[in-house]
């Protein structure tokens, strides 16, 4: 069995700011029917997929991750560096809070065949 989840995109059509974005920072982004043509090709049977829900992005990542950006500036002198990353990241949030019904993590179930 294998269970695995990967960013997905839930749209055909998208903006094209959030298109950009992702195709930067991860072009193998796919909708989720390219995911499982990839499971397939590598010889697994997909059993289910779903989009994890919106609060897993806000609750459970962005917004702790946002809580620890003052610690991480502080720990690293509010270097060129450590701003940058941190822009970095709200940018991406900023994105997803603008655009968020386009894209999310796919969870894929497949046994191998």
């Amino acid at each position: 069995m294998l269970a695995v989840s990967e960013i997905t995109w839930l749209t055909s059509e998208r903006p094209a700011e959030r298109q950009a974005h992702w195709e930067q920072e991860y072009p193998q982004i796919d909708q989720a029917s390219g995911k499982l043509a990839v499971l397939e090709k590598h010889g697994f049977t997909p059993i289910s997929c779903f989009p994890l829900a919106e609060s897993s992005w806000i609750e459970s990542y962005y917004r702790p991750l946002q809580e620890r950006f003052p610690a991480l500036l502080e720990q690293h002198d509010h270097s060129r560096a450590a701003q940058a990353c941190v822009e970095a990241e709200e940018r991406e949030i900023a994105l997803y809070e603008r655009y968020h019904a386009h894209v999310s993590y796919g969870f894929y179930i497949a046994r191998k065949v």
